[in-house]
């Protein structure tokens, strides 16, 4: 993606939602009282981060045709 429309990386803020799911999770299982399964947990964070990953990539290509359309 072109510096005009990003300055700074995504990958912290990336990061960061995927560990705020992650204590989600774990606070989910802990108050309902449920078994918390190491797959369950593997696969509700591959499912996250894969759809955390669409939104900003496609967000950045939207971000990028405004500009273009604008110029």
């Amino acid at each position: 993606m072109s510096v005009r429309v990003l300055t700074y990386s995504l990958l912290p803020v990336f990061l960061f939602v995927i560990f705020l799911v992650g204590l989600g999770t774990l606070f989910y299982f802990y108050i309902r009282k449920k078994n918390i399964s190491e797959g369950k947990i593997f696969s509700l964070f591959l499912k996250v981060s894969f759809i955390t990953g669409f939104l900003l990539y496609y967000g950045l290509v939207f971000v990028r045709i405004t500009q273009v359309a604008n110029i």
